[in-house]
């Protein structure tokens, strides 16, 4: 069996609006909501949202509206446009509705308030949640030294099993038998630039569809499904890591943030998210009391700011978040600059004929594309392992379906709300 992938290792969070800090409004703590947004906006925000989100349920093939309509308009423009905007570099109304439905499928503002009142009668707060909405759970297991500690554990169990695994590698050919089997894959070495070839009975894929399509030889592929996966487009990751000695925002008490991310809605910040790895576990940082701050940008590797040197991308981050409130860059002990090609599947372009690349992937027999640019999908990694579970049960019981891995994370309960 032959895998190939690329592998990218990247509670409810507050939103920065305009300078000022808020807590997004699916908070389940009341008191929260008061006090970082006020009885005016929260009533604003929370009225005329359930209103317009009762009142016009029926649209949700509508892209931009489908948002306004589970969510209202108020919620949309305060928590939902700027952000979604800086993630994907497209103006909302051109993003499928598709993505949202996939994204908050469980999620509507009924929801929303009914688990605001839970949560005040609640007084469970165990790691067991199930039958809380995807959205609104509030706590989860982290590995101790962040997710690519799985990995490396999953690694060592591949070895232990007499697998093998080839890093600094690229997948440089897929060989196929001129009809509907692949045969090997070549592997070219990217620092001695040896290229080997390997045969297999089953190959898994993680690799970019687009990419895929670029190395194959020797199979049939139509040349409409060629030219849609061709063009298929993505949104490039470049993340700035801040270590600092101190944070200089606080809590509404004047006490250290616990806060995992916090998202950036200020449409005159280019940063989108930030993320403080302190917060999600003490074993990510070797000192204790730094602050290790994860700054998050969004936007193509054609882009100028992905080419800039990384002492200046460092230099922007730090001026970017010590303008609103973050730190003080005199405190600022380090950074480190990681840039991610292709670490979002777009939803549009292209994509909107994406059904008949995966019928053709569906043809070859012992192929399987997974997890988020395998299947380009804008799944997490839940739902992406979810899918090789998926694929290896699959070959064990000799199921030649695949709608099985496709159907994963596809809306099972909007489809049951639209039954309904």
């Amino acid at each position: 069996v032959i895998c190939f992938s690329e592998y990218n290792s990247f509670g409810i969070t507050p939103g920065f609006i305009t300078d000022r800090a808020h807590d997004l409004v699916i908070d389940t703590q009341p008191s929260v909501q008061v006090m970082h947004i006020g009885f005016p906006v929260r009533d604003r925000v929370l009225g005329y949202t359930a209103f317009h989100s009762c009142s016009c349920n029926g649209g949700r093939d509508g892209r931009q509206q489908a948002w306004i309509n589970r969510f209202g308009n108020e919620l949309y423009s305060t928590f939902f446009k700027d952000y979604t905007e800086k993630v994907w570099g497209v103006p909302c109304h051109k993003i499928p509705a598709s993505w949202g439905q996939q994204r908050v499928k469980d999620l509507n503002i009924s929801r929303m308030v009914l688990q605001a009142f839970k949560s005040v009668f609640n007084s469970n707060r165990t790691i067991d949640q199930k039958g809380t909405s995807t959205s609104l759970i509030e706590q989860f297991l982290y590995p101790k030294f962040g997710p690519g500690q799985m990995w490396e554990t999953v690694a060592d169990k591949i070895k232990e099993l007499g697998g093998e695994i080839y890093l600094n590698t690229a997948v440089t050919g897929i060989n196929g038998d001129h009809d509907k089997t692949i045969v090997s894959a070549a592997i070219t070495d990217l620092k001695s630039g040896e290229t080997t070839v390997h045969e297999a009975d089953y190959f898994f894929s993680t690799m970019p569809v687009k990419e895929f399509f670029e190395v194959t030889n020797n199979l049939v592929v139509p040349q409409d499904v060629l030219h849609t996966a061709l063009t298929l487009e993505y949104r490039d990751f470049l993340i700035v890591g801040v270590l600092a000695e101190k944070l200089i925002v606080k809590d509404k008490n004047g006490d250290e943030i616990t806060d995992n991310w916090i998202y950036i809605q200020d449409k005159n910040i280019k940063a989108g998210r930030l993320q403080f790895f302190h917060n999600w576990s003490p074993f990510m940082i070797s000192e204790p009391g730094d602050k290790w701050i994860g700054v998050e940008y969004f936007c193509n590797e054609t882009d100028e700011f992905w080419k800039l040197p990384d002492a200046e991308l460092a230099d922007f981050a730090i001026k970017e978040i010590e303008s609103i409130g973050i730190i003080s860059a005199h405190d600022v002990t380090d950074t480190t600059v990681i840039r991610v090609k292709k670490a979002y599947p777009s939803y549009y372009g292209s994509y909107n004929n994406f059904s008949i690349v995966q019928e053709y992937l569906n043809t070859i027999e012992n192929f399987f594309p997974i997890g988020r640019n395998g299947m380009h999908r804008y799944n997490n990694s839940d739902h992406s392992m979810l899918t090789a579970m998926a694929a290896v049960e699959n070959i064990i019981t000799g199921q030649k379906d695949k709608t099985n891995i496709w159907e994963i994370n596809t809306g099972d309960e909007y489809h049951e709300d639209a039954a309904k």
